[in-house]
């Protein structure tokens, strides 16, 4: 059965289209980089399996999806002291066909939200010492293809403190510092607050 619906299955092959521009900066005299961008992606021709219990060898074409959206970053020293790095993005992914529910043209992918941004802040008085403080933020994301329940989001704050001189750097992070309760996805819990203590020596 299996070599058979090989043989037979003849349909185009999936494939995605893409397009983006962006533009890149420096302010600050160069101290601090930006970046923007915007893109849409159609991803064609997306597989399924009719019946995967009974023959799971036979695939056929299902339909269509897109997204398309915005992204910013940045990287730099503002001060003499002073980094920052961080980044905002914005996504709109939808269906635009489905031949086995055509109920979810134009509803939003499963598993998707409308934005994500981080922003870290890293403060260096010394040049062995340093700190660094940051979040992340991810908006509600869509738990069903019917769109009719969310997933919350979430906003996370990470700490470390380093030090690095001559062959030695020393880490102590913070991840999740709060210690919130959130779900990366509708199976996939975040990590609790941990503590993670690294130090490397280089011959």
């Amino acid at each position: 059965v299996a070599t058979n619906a090989a043989t037979v299955y003849d349909d185009d092959p999936q494939y995605n289209e893409q397009f983006e521009v962006g533009i890149k900066s420096d302010w600050l005299n160069k101290r601090l980089n930006t970046q923007f961008s915007v893109y849409n992606i159609d991803k064609n021709n997306i597989r399924y399996r009719p019946d995967p219990d009974n023959d799971p060898f036979t695939w056929a074409v299902q339909g269509e999806q897109e997204s398309k959206g915005a992204e910013f970053s940045m990287i730099g020293r503002v001060l003499d002291n002073l980094y920052v790095r961080g980044g905002y993005g914005w996504m709109e992914a939808t269906v635009t066909k489905d031949v086995t529910t055509p109920a979810n043209v134009g509803r939003f992918l499963n598993g998707t939200g409308d934005d994500t941004a981080n922003l870290f802040v890293r403060y260096a008085p010394f040049d062995q010492w340093y700190a660094e403080v940051g979040v992340t933020h991810v908006s509600d994301t869509w738990a069903n293809a019917a769109n009719t329940s969310k997933l919350e989001g979430y906003d996370r704050f990470d700490a470390a403190i380093g030090y690095s001189a001559n062959s030695i750097n020393v880490t102590l992070a913070v991840s999740n510092l709060t210690d919130k309760e959130y779900w990366r996805s509708g199976s996939m819990p975040g990590a609790p607050r941990n503590v993670l203590l690294r130090a490397n020596y280089q011959f």
